[in-house]
């Protein structure tokens, strides 16, 4: 599969408002209810920092929570991205542990572990992305595009480095 095939959901936690109608959008997309406890995605709320951090499954190059599921029910797919097979697993929580980004959630009807599935079945899109349309803390784009953002990121933020030490280089 051609690199600029895979598409990622990215993060910018300095436009995320905390309104959590990401959260909502993916309960109604996959339970039907409009419950935070239900949905793939969490808002992590920083109080002292007044901010707040949208926590999704990063899609890890090398996932530990696929190593250290006794089950092996959580894969790879094609385009990269993480999920798990319901039927392997005995919701044992290791992946969800051992996750540094809190990504893996437990399922509150099953009991089992439940990651981002990027709305795969909608041809929208994730609704999460779909629902965050105003401050854009999420966007949807293609690994090509997320490199290229990160290193336009990487770039500005040793730019702001240089002014702060009061060295004018050209980056």
């Amino acid at each position: 599969m051609p690199l600029n095939d895979n598409k990622i959901i990215m993060i910018d936690a300095e436009r995320c408002t905390g309104c959590r109608s990401c959260e909502m959008a993916c309960s109604i997309k996959h339970f039907g209810v409009c419950d935070s406890s239900h949905s793939r995605i969490r808002i992590l709320e920083l109080k002292e920092n007044s901010l707040f951090i949208p926590m999704i499954c990063q899609s890890c190059q090398r996932a530990v929570c696929i190593n250290v599921c006794p089950m092996n029910a959580r894969e790879k797919q094609n385009n990269n991205h993480v999920r798990t097979d319901e039927n392997r697993c005995i919701g044992c929580r290791n992946c969800v542990y051992s996750c540094p980004f809190s990504s893996p959630v437990l399922n509150p009807v099953s009991g089992k572990v439940m990651s981002c599935d990027l709305c795969a079945d909608s041809e929208f899109g994730p609704w999460c992305v779909r629902a965050c349309e105003i401050p854009k803390a999420l966007t949807f784009v293609g690994l090509g595009g997320f490199l290229t953002s990160k290193r336009r990121m990487s770039a500005g933020q040793i730019k702001s480095m240089y002014k702060g030490f009061g060295i004018s280089k050209r980056v």
